[in-house]
C-alpha cells in the first residue's frame, strides 16, 4: 500500500470519530519511503456539532485485523492487555491467572515477595547484598601497591602538544608485532576481592 492510499484510508476511517484537523505519518529513517508503524492524527470534536460523531475507544479498529490505538485528554480508564475501555491491566477479566507457586505458603496466586503469610521481610529470598555479620569469620583478601597512585597535579605534561596516535593492526601477524604504547594514562587501583 502505498503512502497516499494509507493516508486517504486513515482519513477515511477517522472522519466518523471527529474532524480531522492534522495527520502525521512517520516514515522510515533511511528511504522515507515506508510507514514505520507510528504516527498521529488530531481530531477536532466540538461540543456544540450538528454532526454526531462514534465515541473514542482506546482500540480503534481499521483496515480488517488492524487497529489503531488512540489517546485523549480526559482519557477514561483503558487497559494495555485486552485495550478495552473501562478498566485498568491489574482487572482485566483476559488476564491469565497467576500460575506461579508462592514456595513460603505453597499457595498459587502470588510469589514469596508478596506472601499474605509472611511477617518478617527477612524470611524471604532477596536479590539485594545483605550485610556480612561483624562476629563472622570472613576475611577479605586485600592488594596494597608499593607506591602510592599519582595525582593529577602531580604528574608532568608531555614534552610535546602533538597528540600520541596509535594505528590500529589489521591482521593477527600485526597484532603481534605491533608496538605497545609508551606513555600509560592509568594508574593501578587497590582491588578488594572477596573468596
Amino acid at each position: 500500500m502505498s503512502i497516499e492510499q494509507l493516508r486517504d484510508k486513515l482519513l477515511n476511517n477517522f472522519a466518523r470519530y471527529g474532524i480531522v484537523r492534522e495527520l502525521v505519518i512517520y516514515l522510515d529513517d533511511w528511504a522515507q519511503r515506508w510507514f514505520s508503524g507510528n504516527g498521529c492524527i488530531y481530531l477536532e470534536r466540538p461540543p456544540s456539532s450538528e454532526i454526531k460523531f462514534d465515541p473514542l475507544t482506546y482500540n480503534i479498529p481499521f483496515d480488517g485485523d488492524h487497529s489503531c490505538l488512540g489517546t485523549w485528554s480526559k482519557m477514561d480508564k483503558h487497559c494495555i492487555y485486552c485495550k478495552a475501555m473501562g478498566h485498568i491491566r491489574k482487572d482485566c477479566p483476559s488476564l491469565p491467572t497467576e500460575t506461579r507457586t508462592c514456595f513460603v505458603c505453597n499457595s498459587r496466586g502470588h510469589i514469596a515477595r508478596n506472601c499474605p503469610k509472611v511477617t518478617n521481610p527477612n524470611q524471604t529470598a532477596s536479590k539485594r547484598r545483605r550485610p556480612i555479620p561483624l562476629d563472622s569469620s570472613y576475611e577479605a583478601t586485600v592488594t596494597v601497591l608499593s607506591r602510592p597512585v599519582e595525582t593529577l597535579s602531580s604528574t608532568v605534561p608531555p614534552t610535546s602538544s602533538a597528540p600520541v596516535l596509535h594505528e590500529i593492526p589489521a591482521t593477527s601477524e600485526e597484532v603481534a608485532s605491533a608496538p605497545a604504547p609508551k606513555h600509560h594514562t592509568a594508574a593501578p587501583m587497590p582491588v578488594q576481592t572477596r573468596q
